[in-house]
Parts: structure tokens; sequence; C-alpha cells
């Protein structure tokens, strides 16, 4: 009998459940959605909502994520969002540097106002 996460979307099953083969990704060269989906660890549906973004061809209705091009964005992704942390907390430590012994909700405030504005593409000047 299944047990009930193995039964929502977008829950990782394990590797040993019977009946389903685990992928062999060094001998594959690309996949299709729910494989792909698979190895993210994410739903296919989310993987779909994805899709745009992700590196894919589509040919005579079939629809392929190259393995290696999928590792590329990935590792891309994750550099581009550590970037991004890096900038936020480079600008609040350059916030808490300006005051020399600032109130706690103004530090706050500038803190908060320069994560929402990094975190929403925008820039912030630090006052």
């Amino acid at each position: 009998m299944a047990s009930e996460d193995a039964k929502r979307p977008g829950t990782p099953r394990s590797e040993e459940e019977p009946g389903r083969p685990v992928l062999d990704l060094a001998s594959r060269l690309a996949l299709r959605p729910k494989e792909a989906a698979q190895v993210l660890g994410i739903s296919e549906r989310t993987f779909r909502n994805l899709l745009p973004e992700l590196p894919h061809v589509r040919k005579g209705g079939v629809l392929l994520i190259p393995v290696d091009l999928l590792r590329e964005w990935l590792r891309e992704q994750a550099r581009i969002e550590g970037n991004r942390v890096d900038a936020i907390v480079r600008e609040m430590l350059e916030a808490l540097d300006k005051d020399a012994e600032p109130k706690p909700t103004v530090v706050y405030q500038r803190l908060r106002r320069i994560a929402w504005d990094s975190l929403n593409g925008s820039s912030s000047a630090i006052a």
C-alpha cells in the first residue's frame, strides 16, 4: 500500500519503490517532462510552469529537455540567486555601517526596504 506522501503531487518517491525504474542520467542525452520533473524533485505541473525558462527542444510533438543543458541552467540559476543574496547582505551591512549607533527601528526599516527592493528587482538608495 502506497504512503500518503507518495500520493501527493510533487512529493519525491523513494528510488526503491517497486515498479518505478531509477533514471540513469549518465546514459541519457535528454529527458521527457515527467522524467525531468522527477529528477528535479518537483511536480510535473511545476515543471511545465518553468518550461518557458528551461532549455528544451520541441520536434514533431515530442518535447525533450537536454540533460547537459538542464544541468547548466540549474547551475546558472543557483549562481544568480547566490549573487542576489550576496548583494542583499552587502547592502544591509553598508546600511549598518552608516549609523554608528542607530535606533533598532530605523535599522529594521532600512533593512526591510533594502531586502524588499532587492527581491523585487529595484534598487534602493540607502539614506
